[in-house]
């Protein structure tokens, strides 16, 4: 049982690392691999939801209603 729960911890533990990578770098691997997007300087709405231009990479992004950028 020990070393199902190991298990499980080491993808857990990989992903809360690339998260704190994530918030410091500017690498565009997380826009393109993970459609993480960082919040945009300047903001719009359309009408429906909040837009901008991710800082990172450029692409249009809209806000989700928790908050994160798609």
């Amino acid at each position: 049982m020990k070393t199902v729960i190991s298990l499980l911890m080491i993808p857990l533990i990989c992903l809360w690392i690339l998260m704190i990578i994530d918030s410091f770098s500017n690498a565009q691997f997380f826009c393109t691999f993970f459609g993480w997007h960082k919040a945009p300087k300047e903001q719009g709405f359309d009408g429906c939801s909040p837009e901008g231009t991710c800082s990172r990479c450029g692409e249009h992004v809209l806000q989700d209603s928790q908050g994160n950028w798609f």
